[in-house]
């Protein structure tokens, strides 16, 4: 596969970016570099927020996003433009995936919230799930588009430190590392050496190198 760049990766998740003049100039989803536009996510109170969902593969899989609600005929117009582009691909859709890393296909799960001065989505019904492996819950969202949609997260494995390399869409990342931390802290601690750290193929990184690439619809990580 070919990486290629995209704007959603900081456009959409910029807290202080201004709208794009014409919400829909510009819109490019159907086909790689994906391109669409900046909305404004500054807020000094919940009631300044609503809850957008975006569509970000021809499966029809969804990520909510908080933004501030001055910007809902903006991002309507946008979106419009944004789903007529993606053809049908026959495939399932993907939970969608909110921004504190938690998960839901019913719309009436998700909130948007000010949190920190700029508007973010969330699942208020959902908790971390920590077991003796590490996190079970939320599953780390994997679907993508192209490469670009992609990054990897390190996930603690067993007692020893062990860790597991996992595809993961960007726009989650910081939300599960955070989350990852707090399972981490949870986990008892074995007299035992870290094993090296797997990838999704099977193979250990060796000499560290990890690579992560949209493959089917899916962010997965490979040994370099």
């Amino acid at each position: 596969n070919t990486t290629h760049t995209t704007t959603t990766d900081t456009a959409t998740f910029d807290a202080t970016a201004d709208a794009a003049p014409d919400a829909t100039a510009g819109i490019q989803c159907g086909q790689a570099p994906v391109s669409f536009p900046t909305f404004a996510k500054a807020c000094a109170a919940d009631a300044d927020c609503f809850v957008a969902q975006h569509q970000i593969n021809c499966c029809g899989t969804k990520i909510a996003i908080g933004l501030h609600t001055s910007e809902k005929a903006a991002f309507a117009a946008a979106e419009a433009t944004c789903q007529s582009q993606y053809p049908g691909c026959g495939c399932a859709q993907f939970e969608t995936v909110a921004e504190d890393g938690y998960a839901a296909f019913d719309d009436a799960a998700f909130k948007a919230v000010c949190a920190g001065g700029s508007c973010k989505s969330t699942v208020p019904a959902g908790v971390p799930v920590c077991i003796e492996s590490g996190l079970q819950k939320p599953v780390a969202p994997k679907a993508c588009a192209q490469n670009a949609d992609c990054t990897y997260l390190l996930q603690t494995i067993d007692c020893c430190g062990s860790q597991k390399a996992v595809g993961i869409q960007k726009s989650a990342k910081d939300a599960f590392e955070a989350i990852e931390v707090k399972c981490a802290q949870q986990m008892s601690v074995c007299d035992c050496l870290p094993k090296p750290v797997v990838m999704e193929d099977g193979q250990n990184a060796g000499s560290g190198l990890i690579a992560v690439e949209c493959d089917s619809g899916y962010c997965m990580t490979w040994a370099k």
